[in-house]
């Protein structure tokens, strides 16, 4: 069985942001549904739709907040 959890992203727009986000959600086996990605200013801000398994869903998150800084905010 699957969950679906939402991604919202804030940071100083750079090369590999979505890289960096796709990457930890392919590592737990998680499929981005939907989102909408823009760039605002030399900022990118991001909503993105997730769902992967009961089992990994958990460590997704966890995962995935190392990416948040002070340059770069990150929620799940």
């Amino acid at each position: 069985m699957s969950q679906q959890i939402i991604i919202t992203v804030f940071a100083e727009d750079r090369p590999g942001i979505i890289r960096d986000i796709s990457t930890v959600i392919l590592n737990h086996q998680g499929n981005w549904l939907d989102s909408s990605l823009s760039q605002l200013a030399g900022k990118f801000a991001g909503i993105i739709l997730v769902s992967a398994n009961n089992k990994n869903i958990a460590k997704l998150k966890t995962d995935l907040l190392p990416l948040s800084s002070a340059e770069f905010c990150l929620s799940v």
